[in-house]
């Protein structure tokens, strides 16, 4: 060990006499991080030379400084609701994510001890979630790319992707200097060679209270996958949500239908497509992963309109169904969200509004309805159950009243809404809005400017430690590519 820490400072001191190109050789990017004097003072952190938690400083200045990619102003006479924290970062964009794009929105989650993960292409952001504070950048080796996923299987263990198939990351154990987090499981590793389309898999936030994970890959196969490597079962499946309930009941839709698996993978129930119903869009309905609700919408196509069915997520049974033609002028729900006791809260298209937000009961029957944008995520409700939160394609998170339907509070996002689930733990909301920048900004540029507070941006701050640095790869810009996007993640207080 202590060779390897000498070997490692010797590697250091002469990356730190290396004149900087307007490139750097791969080699050295992990290793250049400033002067021999810097590298010994910070010998003792935990996160030696974790250049990305600092230069961080860079992007939430750079946020700072951007117009708000939507130019809605609806909600201009409600009051601000302010954001706890917020930060930036950049990472590969994938448009067709965009749009209730299931299997590509698993990158964010929180644990209940308090840590923030997203997983950006080959960094795992951690962050704390009171106060915001970057923890570690974890660069992770990935060939070709992939989906991202993070999600936690216990406080200290979280589910990611390793080279596309699911690892476990164990954020418990101490890490040494220049070290990931210590990957504890790999489904590649495990399984050898296995075949390729079984690597590459949905990503899924589909986690039950043991820790397994519920996962699809790409020959066709959902798997429950327990932390210690072993599969409790598997079944045929397609693409589409996998939900898993309080009660560890797993749902998806296959087929034009809905199954449920008990613990054992046996079929727990079976939801048939309705006589005069012509097939299953219920897919596009709730949000993946853990679902908080006893009951479960289900939408299917008629030959003149749809229908609207509830059904329980113990045994399947049907509570209630409703022809949207019967609804009043709504076109039909596009994005449901529901609380422990079975209450609706749908967005759908409406002819005379365009959108509007509903509350209905198990029973269908309608409590309430306002106008309201389309919606990118299932409204949230909160753990007091007296409040809503929505997430719209106008960059606006709103705070509703949840028996009124009155918007309290709203803030417009930087970003759009859309690759990443957001998440709600311990009465905080965490959302990740995304734009793609069209001028490059180095960072070197924000030398001297003033930011929203007062201060003066100092670019020393921004942790590259040696001035030719800035700019390079160890300090990279924000870029004008089409491929590229920004992300800022926000928390605010919801209750």
């Amino acid at each position: 060990m202590m060779l390897r820490r000498l070997v490692t400072v010797v590697l250091l001191s002469l990356a730190a006499c290396y004149e900087p190109a307007s490139e750097f050789d791969d080699s050295l990017i992990l290793y250049v991080f400033g002067p021999p004097s810097e590298i010994l003072r910070r010998g003792g952190s935990p996160d030696l030379f974790d250049f990305a938690t600092t230069h961080w400083r860079f992007y939430d200045d750079y946020l700072d400084l951007q117009a708000a990619a939507c130019d809605d102003d609806t909600d201009g006479g409600k009051p601000d609701w302010p954001y706890l924290w917020r930060h930036g970062t950049e990472g590969l964009g994938f448009d067709s994510t965009n749009g209730r794009y299931y299997g590509r929105r698993a990158g964010l989650d929180v644990s209940p001890l308090g840590i923030v993960v997203m997983q950006t292409d080959d960094r795992l952001w951690t962050f704390a979630a009171d106060g915001g504070a970057p923890l570690h950048a974890d660069l992770r080796s990935r060939s070709g790319g992939g989906p991202d996923m993070a999600a936690f299987a216990t406080d200290t263990l979280v589910w990611t992707d390793g080279d596309g198939a699911p690892s476990l990351y164990d954020f418990g154990q101490p890490r040494e200097p220049f070290e990931t987090w210590k990957v504890v499981y790999s489904w590649r590793q495990a399984q050898g060679q296995a075949g390729s389309f079984d690597y590459w898999f949905q990503p899924s936030p589909a986690v039950q209270r043991d820790g397994t994970l519920i996962w699809t890959s790409g020959a066709g196969v959902t798997r429950a996958l327990k932390p210690t490597g072993e599969v409790k079962w598997q079944a045929p499946a397609n693409e589409g949500p996998l939900l898993v309930t309080e009660d560890d009941v797993v749902i998806r839709s296959n087929s034009g239908d809905f199954v449920a698996f008990d613990d054992d993978g046996g079929v727990r129930w079976h939801a048939p497509t309705p006589s005069d119903a012509t097939r299953l869009v219920g897919s596009a309905l709730v949000d993946e992963g853990r679902y908080p609700s006893t009951v479960i919408p289900m939408l299917y196509r008629t030959s003149v309109g749809a229908l609207l069915v509830t059904r329980r997520t113990s045994d399947g049974a049907q509570i209630a169904m409703l022809d949207t033609r019967d609804a009043g002028n709504i076109g039909g729900p596009e994005v449901i969200g529901a609380d422990r006791n079975g209450s609706l809260f749908i967005n759908a298209a409406d002819t005379e509004t365009g959108y509007s937000l509903a509350a209905r009961t198990p029973a269908l029957q309608e409590l309430w309805r306002a106008p309201a944008q389309k919606l990118e995520f299932a409204p949230i409700v909160s753990e007091t159950g007296d409040r809503l939160v929505t997430i719209d394609s106008k960059c606006r998170v709103k705070l509703i009243d949840r028996y009124t339907g009155n918007t309290l509070a709203s803030h417009r996002m930087v970003g759009r809404p859309g690759r990443f689930l957001p998440r709600y733990i311990n009465g905080v909301l965490y959302v990740v809005a995304e734009f793609r920048a069209h001028e490059t900004v180095k960072p070197s540029e924000m030398q001297g400017r003033v930011r929203p507070d007062g201060g003066i941006i100092d670019v020393s701050d921004y942790g590259c430690f040696s001035a030719p640095y800035i700019n390079s790869r160890l300090c990279p810009p924000v870029e004008a590519d089409n491929t590229r996007r920004v992300y800022a993640l926000y928390a605010f207080q919801v209750e």
